[in-house]
């Protein structure tokens, strides 16, 4: 019959299926190996409160609040350089996202 081709596959279904055989055998042995610097939850958990109770209030508010940044270039002098570390610095800002670009090119 035209059109049909027995014995042969489509190479597209044939790669797909290697590119998720693979994926699966990374998961698998990614579940099975631990990484010899891993730090136990529990040795973790007494760092985050050691280093909770050094912060005052305001260190502590400052850890919960971010702040956007819009990627690109920034001069050394420019103001919002300054004010962006003096976020960090002095308030203790938690994080920074930066954006490729404007909040709405990036939305």
């Amino acid at each position: 019959m035209p059109g049909i081709r027995q014995g042969m596959e489509d190479p597209m279904k044939i790669r797909t299926l290697e590119v998720a055989a693979c994926t699966l055998l990374l998961l698998a042995l990614g579940a099975v190996v631990t990484l010899p610097n891993q730090i136990a939850p529990d040795e973790a958990a007494a760092w985050a409160k050691k280093t909770l109770a050094g912060l005052n209030l305001e260190k502590k508010i400052g850890q919960i609040i971010c702040s956007d940044l819009t990627g690109g270039y920034i001069a050394e002098g420019d103001p919002r350089l300054k004010q962006w570390i003096r976020l960090a610095r002095d308030y203790g800002l938690g994080m920074f996202v930066f954006y490729g670009g404007t909040p709405r090119d990036v939305a």
